[in-house]
């Protein structure tokens, strides 16, 4: 007789479903990593901030006139009240009637290093502040003059400030950003890129590469290319771990772009390099890394079996320990996009012996965490076949699942659901081969209290009474003629069936038969 399976989703469906938590996991304002930064230098006692405040009208007129001592004593000055780490008057500074006109024309000023420096320090502060300040700026052409006087100036401490200008403004907004492209930044900037480069240099260069590669839409294609280029060489800069910080983020901004943009980093070798970093001792590369890692499992297959090959799931499995809540939590989700994969990759999670953590965190850990845990084994459960199904099982799933059916949220009930429905349906078809009425698996359910739970579900409206009412006159009626119209129902309702094929070996270190293994 034709044996009738569960309607399995595909990894494509199940990744889908994943993205939707995506947003939770991924706040834009990081403390690791932040967008904009100020250049703090030596700071003024307040009594002397409140004078060079108080002194602005006189300091004005002096950055107005023809003296260039008198200009450069006056944008001194101004730097200084703009690089107090406490709030700094940047808005009241930008206030000044034609004070950034002439800052701007500052940077002209090549026959004044020092006073092209002090422009550009106030300038690349005021791009530190919100985003009207930066679109003042921007306005008075702030761009053009950062760009010609990066590509012009023999100084390195000026090439310094306009590389550090410029990202502050790109790290405004996605439109301040194409801006900063358009002009020609991105050249001039990896130029300064090289052996001998200075620390600072290549820690405000690779930072600013970072803002160059954040936002959406990502940059043209073109341009990522030439980011990639320069990025795959400072991940590797071991000497400096705030250089690989910035890079990896680069990578993680990216990496949330098109499927063509992730091959085209995973073409660059730097897979590997992404992946050990996973293991790192500073949890500052940890979560860009991860963060990474969890892009490029959410796309495609071919592209989640590269960082398979690569070692990825011990590097996974080792976060699941991780005492850092959020790395814990990202580490889960990343392994629920690799269990929405196919068999296979479903298998290499089985033999990186990931599932018993996985079910000790549903058991044990906070909510957040327990649930993208529980995804990662409704995702075998769904997508998985028979021989991977009855190994979760067997590892103890059942009972943490059924606890999760008491929890308020309707999307955490549905998915449970549908893996408690994957499960019983693998204990029909194991009951079949046996020749034994009796569904193990429902069994262990009932005896885990998840009969109970789902008859209380039953009094809730919509698709959560509907799934458990189904379940249960499905798999647990005593009433055969309900029984056969639900299983009817159900078959129907399986446009997808996926057969189990019983020649198929079952996962490695898994052939322990799950009847003999603790299932509650």
């Amino acid at each position: 007789f034709k044996k009738h399976y569960k309607a399995g989703l595909n990894a494509e469906e199940l990744k889908k479903n994943r993205e939707n938590d995506q947003f939770s996991l991924r706040k834009k304002k990081r403390y690791e990593n932040m967008k904009k930064r100020r250049n703090i230098g030596v700071q003024l006692t307040p009594d002397v901030s409140q004078r060079y405040m108080d002194e602005m009208p006189q300091l004005l007129a002096m950055i107005m006139s023809d003296q260039r001592d008198a200009q450069t004593e006056a944008t001194r000055k101004i730097r200084m009240v703009l690089s107090l780490e406490d709030n700094p008057p940047i808005e009241q500074v930008v206030m000044s009637t034609g004070l950034i006109a002439r800052l701007v024309l500052f940077l002209d000023c090549f026959d004044s290093p020092q006073l092209q420096l002090e422009a550009a320090w106030c300038l690349t502060n005021i791009a530190s502040g919100t985003g009207e300040c930066t679109q003042h700026i921007v306005q008075s052409g702030v761009i053009q003059a950062f760009v010609k006087l990066l590509s012009t100036t023999m100084y390195d401490d000026i090439k310094e400030q306009a590389i550090w200008g410029l990202g502050n403004i790109a790290g405004d907004c996605t439109q301040f950003r194409d801006l900063v492209l358009q002009a020609g930044a991105l050249k001039p900037l990896c130029n300064q890129i090289h052996e001998s480069s200075k620390l600072t240099m290549l820690r405000n260069a690779t930072w600013a590469l970072s803002n160059f590669s954040r936002g959406k839409p990502l940059p043209p294609m073109d341009i990522i290319q030439e980011i990639l280029v320069w990025l795959c060489k400072l991940v590797y800069r071991d000497e400096d771990e705030e250089i690989m910080i910035e890079a990896l983020w680069a990578f993680s901004y990216l990496t949330e772009g098109s499927e063509e943009v992730v091959g085209e980093i995973l073409r660059s070798g730097v897979a590997r390099r992404i992946t050990d970093s996973l293991l790192h001792n500073r949890v500052a590369i940890k979560i860009p890394a991860l963060r990474t890692v969890g892009n490029i499992v959410a796309g495609n297959e071919t592209h989640t079996q590269l960082l398979i090959n690569v070692g990825v799931l011990p590097c996974l499995s080792s976060l699941l320990t991780y005492h850092k809540y959020g790395v814990c939590k990202e580490a889960c989700w990343a392994i629920s996009n690799i269990t929405a994969g196919n068999h296979d990759q479903i298998n290499s999670v089985i033999n990186a012996n990931i599932i018993p953590p996985l079910i000790l965190l549903i058991k044990n850990a906070k909510y957040d965490i327990k649930i993208e845990a529980a995804w990662s084994i409704a995702n075998i459960c769904t997508g998985g076949n028979a021989d991977q199904v009855r190994y979760v099982v067997g590892q103890g799933c059942i009972t943490p699942l059924c606890d999760l059916l008491e929890v308020s949220d309707n999307k955490v009930i549905t998915f449970v659901l549908d893996a408690l429905q994957a499960m019983l349906q693998v204990g029909v078809q194991l009951s079949q081969e046996a020749m034994s009425d009796n569904n193990q698996f429902a069994e262990y359910i009932e005896h885990a209290g998840g009969l109970q739970k789902l008859e209380q579900l039953t009094f809730c409206d919509g698709d959560v009474s509907q799934k458990a009412t189904h379940l249960i006159e499905r798999f647990f009626s005593s009433d055969e003629e309900a029984r056969l119209q639900s299983e009817s129902m159900f078959l129907e309702d399986s446009s997808t069936p996926m057969q189990h094929n019983q020649n198929q070996a079952p996962p490695q270190n898994t052939a322990q038969n799950a009847s003999s293994q603790n299932f509650s």
